[in-house]
């Protein structure tokens, strides 16, 4: 192999590894949906209502790929409250509770 070989084979080495590394980093850590039987009962209220009221809009896939954190989770869920999501003041609570109880790993 001449030097000008060895040189390209280098660079491109060097290339893939370092799109593998970015590409590794930049993967969302999974989502960790608990159980019923994990849940309190207030957070399994929360959960219910999340299935009955909000996947009449959307699939919970979609609601579960946005974990944020409680204020994310309260601007999100006001915002769908806009647009047509029947909660009332309690049940906004319970979904909130529930939402942010979710967590990535």
């Amino acid at each position: 192999m001449n030097k000008q070989s060895v040189f390209t084979l280098i660079i491109a080495f060097s290339l893939f590894i370092c799109l593998s590394i970015i590409g590794c980093a930049s993967e969302k850590p999974k989502l960790v949906i608990p159980n019923d039987s994990e849940l309190s009962p207030e957070l399994l209220e929360g959960k219910k209502l999340v299935e009955e009221r909000c996947t009449v809009c959307h699939s919970t896939d979609k609601i579960y790929s946005e974990v944020e954190d409680r204020a994310g989770w309260e601007k999100y869920v006001d915002d769908m409250i806009k647009r047509g999501a029947k909660l009332n003041a309690e049940e906004r609570g319970k979904v909130l509770d529930y939402l942010t109880s979710l967590k990535r790993i």
